[in-house]
């Protein structure tokens, strides 16, 4: 049973190859080179030990058409990956000199509040002054006022400044976990792709040794 299955697989084989048609005298006349490949009975029908050989060489003839599909598929897939990682080079980039122009406006932003509140104080302590000066001539309260001002201002300051650096250090960190997952697909995908190619190159050895075995 398992004789006449390779055998009916074999037929097919040649049949889709005008081997088995109706005048196979003329397939031969048109093929010059076919007697020397294979060899015929008395009936004119192709033998047995050919039909196998010609099923091995499509079979072989059409793993062959598959690694140059895969071969293709290969390149194309290094094209996309290469123009992937030349894209995200210039977006990371982007993306870390715009941290830095934020931070450096923040900088300057507060650089800038700081002489403006500072101007705003000395103002203010003048007014206090000269108003405290009228109303109670007293030196000392004066001062102690003005100090414990000066430092309420300065405690709210701070607050304020570091809630802002609260906000600002998990969106940095979000950042880098985002350029390491990147950087860590970009190495998985380069490993399989090295993967894919050893393993075709490997198939085609041994494809080669099972030719060199039918001559």
């Amino acid at each position: 049973m398992a004789d006449l299955m390779v055998m009916k697989e074999i037929e097919d084989k040649a049949s889709k190859l005008r081997i088995f048609s109706d005048d196979v005298d003329v397939f031969r006349m048109e093929n010059p080179k076919f007697d020397t490949i294979f060899e015929f009975d008395t009936q004119g029908q192709i033998s047995r030990e050919s039909l196998m050989q010609l099923t091995l060489v499509e079979q072989l003839r059409e793993r062959q058409e598959m690694e140059k599909k895969l071969q293709k598929l290969a390149k194309t897939m290094d094209h996309l990956e290469r123009a992937k990682r030349e894209e995200a080079a210039p977006l990371i980039e982007a993306a870390y000199q715009h941290g830095l122009v934020e931070e450096r406006i923040l900088y300057e932003r507060e650089q800038q509040q700081e002489v403006e509140l500072s101007r705003q104080r000395h103002a203010a302590d003048l007014i206090e002054k000269e108003r405290l000066s009228r109303m109670m001539g007293c030196k000392e309260i004066y001062q102690e006022r003005v100090v414990s001002h000066r430092q309420v201002e300065f405690n709210r300051l701070m607050r304020e400044r570091e809630e802002r650096i609260s906000r600002i250090l998990p969106s940095r960190k979000q950042e880098r976990e985002k350029m390491r997952k990147l950087k860590y697909y970009l190495e998985l995908e380069e490993e399989r792709k090295q993967k894919l190619l050893k393993e075709e190159e490997a198939r085609k050895r041994q494809d080669l040794v099972v030719l060199k075995g039918l001559h």
